[in-house]
């Protein structure tokens, strides 16, 4: 906002005194800097932030037709891209906490108030509330460019990865040939994982999905499916259990960690790599989901860097920009879970992720047969 501007103020206060403290502070601190306009019930006031023209607003806790937080919950509904500033007789830092965490600009207390204090809160909460909406509409362009970036790069890289496969075919006699065509189709699959990486990154900080009980043998039949070609380059072993414990979540996300989790116990494995699939109920309700590897291990300092977005650990010479563990964790995260690492030196890796358990079923269901253990998907 423009400092030479008048910045108007709705006051929703029940005590006409307060109101007419508040006022006179106005004046003291900037005359004609600030238009003060009151409201003596909750009600009044959304009436009168409805008509527009406020700037911000004070507003105490305790009316006649709304009481503690849930006046200030209402009031925000309304409010918009004004800000709201909380103002009560308590000096109740709990209070005020619980305010702020629910949304308010600022916690002022009426008896510590003077002019200068008013003035610049509410001139520093104009402001960050429009530094809010600036970086939430960065955010969002950020979203609509990567979102479009992926989707205009997925047609031209599928048609390099079929034109390579068939190139390869009218070039098996020549070997130098084959190496260019190798690296070709090589190069397309790590661009087409990260653009993969950047569209679900974007999904999962933008969505919020309903969860429900999962198919796991399902969920894993499809991230092995889209890894039958490293398996068969990795000549890995995937072992999978007979059944799976049941779990809440969303299943394209969860096939997702699974893709990602299997994907690196393939690369960075033993030579060839066998890689074990596995669960456990814990007993607290949820489930822990893991992926064991017979690959070197890894250093404590390396195991506290893993889910950090864009880490490169040299220690085992990590591809690409690093969003796949990062984009695991948010996914788990926002399903109720944890992710974790279980290694050490010489002995391997198990990448893990809990889920909740489903609500329980007087019929007994939930688990289900998994498929076998697969021989490198050949």
């Amino acid at each position: 906002m423009n400092n030479n501007q008048t910045i108007t103020v709705l006051m929703v206060e029940d005590d006409p005194g307060d109101a007419r403290l508040v006022r006179a502070l106005l004046a003291e601190a900037q005359p004609d800097s600030f238009q003060l306009v009151t409201a003596g019930r909750l009600l009044d006031g959304l009436a009168r932030l409805a008509r527009g023209g406020i700037d911000a607003i004070l507003l105490d806790l305790s009316l006649p037709d709304s009481q503690g937080v849930q006046t200030l919950t209402r009031m925000l509904s309304w409010a918009g891209s004004v800000p709201v500033i909380v103002l009560t007789g308590m000096d109740d830092a709990r209070l005020g906490l619980e305010a702020v965490q629910a949304g308010a600009q600022d916690y002022l207390v009426k008896g510590q108030l003077d002019a200068s204090l008013l003035a610049r809160a509410l001139r520093y909460a104009i402001e960050r509330q429009r530094l809010v909406i600036e970086r939430d509409r960065l955010i969002e362009d950020l979203d609509a460019f990567a979102h479009t970036v992926a989707h205009d790069l997925k047609a031209p890289l599928g048609v390099m990865t079929t034109y390579s496969y068939l190139l390869k075919k009218r070039c098996d006699a020549l070997p130098e040939a084959g190496e260019y065509t190798r690296v070709i189709t090589q190069t397309a699959r790590s661009m087409a994982k990260i653009i993969s990486d950047l569209l679900l990154l974007a999904s999962v900080r933008q969505s919020e999905v309903a969860t429900r009980p999962l198919d796991m043998g399902h969920v894993v039949a499809g991230a092995l499916e889209r890894l039958e070609h490293l398996v068969k380059e990795c000549e890995g072993q995937v072992a999978l259990p007979d059944c799976w414990p049941p779990a809440v979540g969303h299943g394209p996300w969860i096939e997702a960690v699974w893709v990602n989790y299997v994907a690196n116990a393939l690369k960075y494995g033993g030579r060839p790599p066998q890689v074990e699939l596995g669960a456990t109920a814990e007993g607290d309700g949820m489930v822990c989901f893991w992926v064991r590897d017979n690959g070197p291990g890894l250093e404590p300092e390396a195991q506290a860097r893993l889910f950090t977005p864009f880490t490169r650990l040299d220690q085992i010479d990590l591809e690409g920009p690093g969003l796949g563990l990062s984009i695991v964790r948010r996914i788990v995260e926002k399903l109720g879970g944890r992710v974790g690492v279980e290694s050490a030196p010489g002995l391997g890796s198990r990448f893990y992720f809990t889920l909740p358990e489903p609500p329980v079923d007087p019929a007994g269901r939930g688990t289900e047969r998994a498929r076998g253990d697969l021989q490198g998907l050949g």
